[in-house]
């Protein structure tokens, strides 16, 4: 207790910048958006009036989400609750119904409407409340990432297009897409569309780029940068006002009149502080015309309904943002349902999470400490907000709107172009399209649509040029999404599952196009590996995989940095990815290093580390086998590497049939490395591009393989080039198209200009080009037995294609050595069908 007092006023220091940008979020937003909770003053004289209301209703709203939200209602400890913006049109909506029902000035009129508002409130509690009853919150998993990512970039129009609108003058035309050309860029509002808009701008491209970076010493990725900004932009303005001479009143009426302040519209008669908050004494539910009421419906169904739908977009996509792999769905939509529950039981309107104000809280170092205190100042902002109105100028309202809208949009489609092909930026740009223009309901139908269009057609396209599977030892794969076998134990020796062995591996198999819908399956099979004690060691096998989505990819490489993260876990592997493949492609535009722990020039086990820099690379193998060898021996070897440890690694690879092949070696009262090199075996730990068998030469020796992998060039010929693939993001592939180009124009130069001078005959048979390909030998493998011998000089060369390479090698006129290492081999052959029928590959 008392290290937590004497701690608190530095954990005080380390809060105030998220803290301040909450505070600076819930008051723009309360003078900004609150003030259109009732339609205007040239719509409804009665309404109209309500302004300080009506802020003060938005104020109550983000208290009872935050409140919700902070105390264990959301499971995002930096979720920032509002009343919910996308609602504002049906609000009104419902206001003017009840309006044209009743007629302006009817003493029923306010009553009728607050107690509208206050029911909208009730109606999306309960529906939030039933979902997660029911459990409906799995539903969204399914959502594919394109079409949240498109969403976001919806989300920050929306907000764009608001910030345009808090500048107008009071009794100006509305902004619509007609009349944007007139409002927007007349010479009277051309200073508030410039003093507004290029401070974002300039805030937006700031944080990005690293000359300022280095220009402020950092500054600008310091988490005060933000909140100090915007207050600068504020203090800027009324430096200028009073410089201006305009700080009197009659200059700030004509500032409220132009539009750089806001305009208050009071009761008269009620100028009182109390009349900012004393919107309960509006309720008076004798005068309440429920008949008026109904004439709402269809805005209040609409209400219930967009607000319902909104959630499940946010919160997929503020997991998505914040880089959460794992949130419950179930426990958003219930603790939405009582903040909007409780909304309703003080007489507010509908709240939600805010995504934008959640995601740069967070970023600031935001959590439920800092967000309590957020809370706090609300609260005192409630009470005091009639106060501040006048002295807020709307351009710093707007330019804080137009910073997270630019934010967003910016964030969906361009950073997107970094990691996204063609096709899936397409679904992308799409959705934003669709809801900017249609709405964000219907425009989130039409990116699913997108979404499974682009999902079919890349299926066929890949039907009908890729072979399901070349290795006829691999069982079907039941369908195309995943399956995961569980751990299996050996029944028929114990043994066999002892640390490092086969069982204590889970494979998770992945074939086909492995888009966003296999996301649920993949989280469920990672969540029930996680409860398992020990943790196994998770293999990703991608040997019938032909094409990853970006989404998936980089849920890999969360689900990879959290195993890692965890010091009592083996790493995440990636198993049947072959180097220049468009697999190794997609992993690699999704975020992921593939590591070949086979491929390396050096490798952390060689220095006796156990760590591996998952932040940096995943370690991945060309084929399951060898995925499932390296889980036995990453952790067998401490310290430096000597003879002692060669030999007892080769031995532990051979359990449970060690006894059999101790058996053969003499003078079994010996240590084993006594035992090897008095049977003649020598340990020899060749570097890496050491060659073994030079060109023209015999093979003297045969050996066997511990560790690494030899490369033997010339075994066989083909008329077929080693195929690469590629699918490059859009930024990659715009930044390679010159040189592209060039190397095609090059070539087709080069063409037409030896056909031209070709005096060759015509008719000739062409003679198709041999391309020489290399074979590797990978641990408990054997080169140059009876069965390699008859290869003789095809070899040009036996080198080191993989460090540290342990080998244990004999003579061939040693027939004792040679019939033992012949044993060994046929052991390790037994031991890995044994591996692989335990995974479930018979």
């Amino acid at each position: 207790m008392q290290e937590a007092i004497l701690g608190l006023p530095h954990r005080l220091y380390k809060a105030l910048p998220a803290v301040l940008l909450g505070v600076l979020f819930n008051t723009l937003d309360a003078v900004s958006t609150g003030l259109l909770v009732f339609p205007s003053k040239e719509k409804s004289d009665s309404l109209g009036s309500l302004q300080l209301q009506a802020m003060s209703m938005y104020i109550m709203s983000t208290i009872m989400s935050q409140a919700t939200m902070t105390f264990g209602g959301s499971l995002f400890p930096g979720a920032l609750g509002s009343m919910l913006i996308e609602v504002l049109p049906f609000l009104r909506g419902i206001a003017s119904n009840i309006q044209d029902e009743l007629g302006d000035g009817h003493v029923d009129l306010i009553p009728t409407v607050m107690a509208a508002y206050a029911l909208t409130s009730f109606l999306v509690g309960a529906a939030f409340a039933c979902l997660a009853i029911f459990r409906c919150g799995r539903l969204v998993e399914y959502f594919p990432q394109t079409v949240l990512t498109g969403a976001i970039g919806a989300i920050g129009m929306s907000l764009l297009l608001l910030a345009l609108e808090l500048t107008l003058p009071p009794n100006g035309a509305a902004l619509t897409l007609h009349s944007a050309k007139e409002v927007l860029f007349s010479s009277q509002h051309i200073p508030l569309l410039v003093a507004s808009f290029l401070p974002p701008l300039f805030l937006s491209v700031s944080i990005r780029s690293k000359f300022l970076e280095r220009a402020s010493f950092g500054f600008t990725q310091h988490a005060l940068y933000v909140p100090i900004y915007m207050l600068a932009v504020a203090g800027v303005f009324w430096i200028c006002i009073a410089g201006s001479g305009l700080a009197d009143s009659t200059g700030m009426h004509g500032l409220s009149t132009h539009g750089w302040l806001f305009t208050i519209e009071s009761v008269p008669g009620n100028d009182s502080l109390v009349s900012a908050w004393d919107y309960w004494t509006y309720f008076d539910f004798s005068r309440v015309r429920w008949s008026a009421m109904s004439k709402a419906t269809e805005n209040i169904v609409l209400l219930v309904v967009i607000g319902v739908l909104n959630l499940p977009i946010y919160v997929p996509a503020m997991a998505l943002s914040l880089d959460i792999p794992v949130y419950n769905m179930n426990h958003e939509l219930f603790g939405h349902g009582i903040s909007n529950i409780l909304a309703g039981a003080v007489g507010t309107v509908p709240n939600l999470v805010v995504f934008s104000s959640t995601r740069f809280f967070t970023l600031a170092g935001g959590g439920r400490f800092e967000a309590s205190i957020v809370i706090l100042f609300t609260v005192g902002l409630f009470f005091v907000s009639s106060l501040l109105l006048p002295y807020v100028p709307t351009i710093l309202a707007s330019a804080l709107v137009l910073f997270l809208g630019l934010e967003l949009m910016a964030d969906a489609l361009w950073e997107s172009i970094n990691i996204m092909t063609w096709y899936e930026w397409t679904v992308v740009f799409g959705t934003f399209i669709a809801c900017t223009f249609l709405g964000f309901a219907p425009g989130f139908g039409v990116g699913l649509a997108l979404a499974i269009l682009v999902q079919v057609i890349l299926s066929t396209f890949d039907s009908t040029q890729h072979l399901v599977s070349e290795d006829p030892s691999l069982t079907p794969i039941e369908s195309r999404f995943h399956v995961c076998d569980d751990k299996r134990r050996a029944e028929s020796d114990p043994s066999a599952t002892t640390e490092g062995s086969c069982s204590d591996v889970t494979v998770i198999r992945l074939s086909g196009y492995v888009f966003f819908a296999v996301i649920p399956s993949l989280e469920r099979q990672f969540r029930s590996t996680a409860k398992t004690e020990p943790r196994p060691t998770v293999i990703v096998d991608l040997s019938n995989t032909h094409r990853l989505e970006t989404s998936v990819v980089q849920y890999l490489q969360r689900q990879g940095r959290e195993i890692a993260s965890q010091s009592c876990s083996s790493p995440m592997l990636l198993a049947g990815v072959t180097q220049g493949t468009g697999v190794h492609a997609d992993l690699q535009r999704g975020g992921i290093t593939c590591h070949w722990k086979d491929h390396c020039p050096s490798d952390e086990l060689s220095q006796g580390s156990k760590e591996l820099d998952m932040g940096s690379a995943t370690p991945t193998f060309d084929t399951l086998s060898d995925a499932v060898f390296w889980t036995k021996t990453w952790n067998k070897v401490e310290g430096p590497v000597s003879d002692k440890s060669v030999v007892s690694v080769f031995f532990s690879l051979l359990a449970p049939d060690l006894s059999e092949l101790l058996s053969t070696l003499p003078h079994p009262t010996l240590p084993l490395l006594r035992q090897l090199q008095t049977l003649g075996v020598r340990i020899n730990r060749p570097a890496l591009g050491e060659a073994l068998v030079h060109r023209g030469q015999h093979l003297p020796t045969a050996f066997i393989i511990v560790r690494g992998r030899l490369r033997i060039d010339g075994v066989h010929k083909s008329t077929v080039p080693p195929s690469r693939a590629s699918r490059p993001s859009i930024k990659t592939a715009a930044l390679s198209l010159p040189g592209t180009a060039l190397r095609r124009s090059r070539s087709w130069w080069q063409r037409g200009h030896f056909a031209r001078h070709d005096t060759s005959d015509p008719c000739a048979t062409a003679v198709p080009k041999l391309h020489f390909r290399e074979k590797e030998f990978r641990p408990g493998e054997t080169v140059g037995l009876a069965d390699c011998d008859d290869m003789g000089r095809a070899f040009s060369s036996v080198t080191v294609s993989a460090a540290p390479c342990w080998i244990l090698e004999v003579d061939k006129t040693n027939e004792g050595a040679i019939a033992w290492l012949i044993r060994a081999r046929t052991i390790f052959r037994e031991q890995k069908e044994r591996d692989m029928e335990m995974l479930g590959y018979s």
